[in-house]
């Protein structure tokens, strides 16, 4: 559930300026600035809400809505799949999904579907860029 961080007026007029100038929404250069604090070993390479990881040969995906587990491949092609709607181009296709998942665009953002159980989760692209990290790091360890 997205909450509502209260700035004061100026900062929030430093993040509109930076918006503008980098041309992405206010969200996605919080975002940036969070990923610079990841490159820098600030913060966990995570995204608070997921569990993904490694479990044998399969990798385990879960939120707090559901949880699943499929082939290393199926998860790096979940992550194409989630680039390829945030970056849609012919260059970057969708590839098949495992049975029991769906993605689809939610205005600019992005839903992850569990289709045996109809919970979802709606993510910022941002927040989808790095699910899919997660879940290509992860699917080639």
């Amino acid at each position: 559930m997205p909450k509502n961080i209260n700035l004061p007026t100026e900062r929030v007029q430093q993040l509109e300026r930076l918006a503008e100038r980098w041309k992405m929404s206010v969200a996605d250069v919080v975002g940036e600035l969070i990923h610079q604090q990841i490159e820098k070993g600030e913060l966990e390479r995570d995204v608070p809400g997921f569990r993904i990881f490694k479990n044998g040969k399969e990798v385990h995906i879960g939120t707090d809505e559901w949880d699943k587990q499929v082939s290393a491949q199926s998860a790096s092609n979940i992550a194409s799949s989630i680039r390829s709607l945030i970056t849609p181009s012919k260059e970057n296709p969708m590839l098949p999904l495992p049975d029991g998942f769906g993605l689809a665009r939610r205005g600019t953002s992005l839903k992850l579907k569990d289709t045996e159980t109809g919970a979802e989760k709606t993510l910022a692209p941002s927040i989808a860029k790095d699910v899919a990290e997660m879940l290509e790091r992860v699917a080639k360890s």
